[in-house]
């Protein structure tokens, strides 16, 4: 089963819309209470969360749960609007050579799905026209993404990083655990590659981090062959797929009502909760 971890604003009602089909990871305080959920502290398939003005949600995770997700929410709310962004963040892609852009330093490749840019300085790592890149954290959405020939592997307590320090998370704060990841992350550093620790890793055994760690470095060796035994512009490795959701009136009032089968709810409550401040602080009150 597909698992989702839900936050924000419309997380009761989202919560309750999912029902069937999915699992809810990680829940709050109040979804425990108002849905009667367990501790579940399994990782998710699908992160959702507020959108920045609050008028929808983002959404990050697998292709699975992704279009999953998307069937749902199309199926229930007449109105909303989705845009899944077809590039994979993260993803390593061997892409084409096809030009190099001087005004704005930047070489342009080809991944098939879209045509991005590296940047001037990482020319160096190119040896050829066919060229190993991953998706980069920034310029989500855009028409044209961003890439990096640094290739890293996110796992869910560590991340092999090229060859450099180790890390720990800054959100680690206590002063024992970040010692003892430092020396776990030098001991099991690859030759190739280095170690930076995750916040989840804090409450991990070392069996644990050990497993992950080997199992991400077979994951580098297995993207390695095929990049040698693949012809480009294609993916070597599929990273997460992200949703911009709108949800304009309609949605939301069909949201008011779902939510109202949980807990008393005002009408027009997701209209207000947007506001945001004063006016989102009244309503918990009412």
């Amino acid at each position: 089963m597909v698992k989702a971890k839900v936050r924000g604003i419309y997380s009761t009602a989202l919560t309750k819309l999912l029902d069937n089909g999915f699992e809810i990871a990680e829940p709050s305080v109040a979804l425990k209470e108002r849905l009667k959920l367990s501790d579940n502290r399994t990782a998710s398939d699908i992160a959702i969360e507020d959108r920045y003005d609050r008028h929808g949600i983002r959404t990050s995770g697998t292709r699975e749960a992704t279009d999953k997700l998307k069937d749902v929410l199309q199926a229930n709310l007449n109105d909303v609007i989705v845009r899944k962004w077809p590039i994979s963040i993260d993803g390593i892609y061997k892409g084409v050579i096809r030009g190099i852009d001087i005004p704005n330093r930047s070489i342009l490749i080809d991944i098939g799905e879209a045509m991005g840019r590296v940047p001037e300085e990482e020319k160096g790592r190119m040896e050829s026209k066919e060229v190993i890149v991953q998706v980069k954290r920034r310029r989500i959405g855009a028409k044209e993404p961003s890439f990096t020939t640094e290739i890293s592997l996110p796992g869910i307590y560590a991340v092999l990083t090229p060859k450099g320090k180790v890390g720990v998370s800054l959100k680690i704060q206590n002063s024992e655990a970040r010692a003892k990841l430092y020396e776990l992350g030098k001991k099991l550093s690859p030759s190739d590659w280095s170690i930076v620790w995750r916040t989840a890793a804090a409450t991990q055994s070392e069996e644990k981090l050990r497993e992950e760690v080997d199992n991400l470095v077979k994951k580098a060796e297995k993207i390695r062959l095929k990049g040698e035994h693949t012809e480009a512009p294609a993916m070597l490795w599929e990273g997460s797929y992200v949703m911009d959701v709108e949800l304009p009136a309609l949605s939301r009032m069909k949201l008011d009502e779902i939510r109202s089968a949980v807990t008393p709810t005002l009408e027009r409550h997701h209209y207000y909760k947007v506001c945001g401040g004063r006016i989102a602080t009244s309503l918990e009150m009412v």
